[in-house]
């Protein structure tokens, strides 16, 4: 193997997240706010939500509700961000996808409905992936350029419009 040969297989061993644990994902890349009185909490991983959520099915939702509870989370989002390949073939395109979590129902649909606007700018379309239960959401994010620096200033400003009181 020559040196080229090394370097690419000692990237790809870096970046490999398909042999962490649901809890391992959450916590790897993970940083939380207090946004009006919301704890929330965006964690990245590198693994397609489809490909996570179908290797590990109904126990990625019980960690991801019981990671909300031990951080004292009102509402969890999940960043995606993968390379897929084109055809089976070896060129592959940069993808982003989403996923959002929460127990309070009035809030899920609050903030997805926020984030789906156009005004976000995220380009969300919603996926739908069977192996899951639960108050969750999940989208493709069309916009691939929109990272965590951009959607937590999207969140904190929709978020400063949500009361959290009954209506």
């Amino acid at each position: 193997m020559d040196s080229d040969e090394l370097f690419q297989s000692l990237q790809k061993a870096k970046f490999d997240q398909s042999r962490l644990s649901s809890s391992d994902l959450l916590r790897k890349d993970y940083k939380q706010w207090n946004l009006n009185g919301i704890n929330l909490g965006i964690a990245s991983t590198g693994l397609s939500l489809e490909s996570w959520l179908e290797r590990d099915g109904d126990s990625a939702y019980g960690e991801m509700c019981q990671y909300m509870g031990a951080q004292g989370l009102s509402l969890l989002l999940v960043m995606a961000a993968f390379f897929e390949s084109l055809n089976g073939e070896e060129a592959s395109e940069f993808r982003r996808e989403l996923l959002v979590l929460s127990k309070d129902a009035r809030l899920l649909t609050y903030v997805v409905d926020g984030l789906s606007s156009d005004k976000a700018g995220l380009e969300l379309e919603q996926l739908e992936i069977q192996k899951i239960s639960g108050d969750v959401r999940c989208f493709a994010q069309n916009n691939i350029r929109a990272s965590r620096k951009h959607l937590q200033p999207v969140l904190a400003k929709l978020l400063s419009g949500y009361s959290t009181s009954s209506v």
